[in-house]
């Protein structure tokens, strides 16, 4: 699953694991975002069969894909320890 927020000056992306972790980056793998207000994004793409195959589409059909579609917001502030909420997907 991949996950975009989105700030006017930046654009910070994360990709799942099976687990659901994730870990944002903006500039360098792993290191964070700018403190700020997001509107997240988020595309489910259909597994691959093979190693060589291309992601598919999109398994949510785009519904969380805009910005302008999103339901999710979240503020980054600049304290260490903050809890991100859990996006359950339709």
């Amino acid at each position: 699953m991949h996950a975009l927020l989105s700030l006017r000056s930046h654009r910070v992306i994360a990709r799942t694991d099976e687990q659901g972790n994730y870990a944002l980056t903006t500039y360098a793998e792993g290191d964070g975002a700018p403190a700020g207000d997001y509107i997240i994004t988020i595309t489910w793409p259909v597994p691959k069969k093979t190693p060589f195959e291309p992601e598919g589409g999109d398994q949510l059909a785009g519904k969380l894909a805009k910005p302008e579609r999103s339901p999710h917001k979240f503020t980054v502030s600049k304290q260490s320890d903050q809890e991100v909420p859990v996006i359950t997907l339709p």
